[in-house]
């Protein structure tokens, strides 16, 4: 293990380090993760390979002309099928009726709406709610009936997540999240909300809600 290794060739840091990094990981905090993630997301986020696909992916904004309103939640990027599928297809709801779509054609895109504008509204917002880790944010209350029982049925894991799941002891110690899903509107919920694992949210609001903490910035 190469944390042990590091006390082969250089012994002066047993008088100062923690015997395993387990423990290290522990006494760091229970938001080391998030704080270590803020660091090194950056470097992880830009490898070339994922940045050119995207680049070269179809790029559209539309306005959806449609009754229903577009969610959004703290894992709002929609991916069908792997970047390398030509059916990839990125989507990020930008506003209440605006999004954001990457795919590799235009006819990619346009199938995503075989079912209509509203069908594709009502797919996109179950994904969005679906994955989220905690939070669901709406224009109105017109969804609150069925969000509080899709919220963080099929949560995208997070960034450290491998370390608790490879880390019995560490979980033991630091342990996950005791936070219950919340479902958000008014802006002021949204002020007073912990948005820890959340970046920054804009266009569903007149004003900008500004996250707490410093926004990972977006492929």
């Amino acid at each position: 293990m190469r944390y042990q290794q590091l006390f082969q060739e250089f012994p002066e840091m047993r008088v100062h380090a923690r015997p395993t990094l387990k423990e290290y990981i522990a006494s760091m905090g229970e938001d080391y993760g998030k704080r270590l993630g803020m660091k090194i997301m950056p470097h992880m986020t830009d490898q070339n390979e994922i940045s050119t696909t995207i680049a070269n992916m179809h790029w559209e904004v539309r306005q959806l002309d449609d009754p229903h309103r577009l969610l959004t939640s703290d894992r709002p990027v929609r991916r069908d099928y792997p970047f390398k599928s030509r059916n990839a297809v990125l989507t990020v709801p930008i506003g209440p009726q605006a999004i954001f779509m990457a795919a590799h054609s235009s006819g990619v895109i346009a199938r995503l709406f075989r079912d209509g504008v509203g069908g594709f509204m009502r797919n996109n917002n179950r994904q969005v709610v679906r994955q989220a880790r905690q939070f669901a944010i709406a224009y109105d209350d017109r969804d609150r009936q069925w969000v509080p029982k899709a919220l963080a049925k099929e949560p995208q894991p997070g960034f450290f997540d491998f370390i608790r799941d490879r880390e019995p002891e560490h979980r033991k110690l630091v342990g996950r999240s005791t936070r219950k899903p919340t479902i958000l509107k008014s802006l002021n919920e949204i002020r007073r909300a912990d948005f820890s694992d959340l970046g920054v949210l804009g266009g569903f609001f007149e004003q900008p809600v500004v996250s707490p903490v410093k926004a990972v910035t977006p492929l």
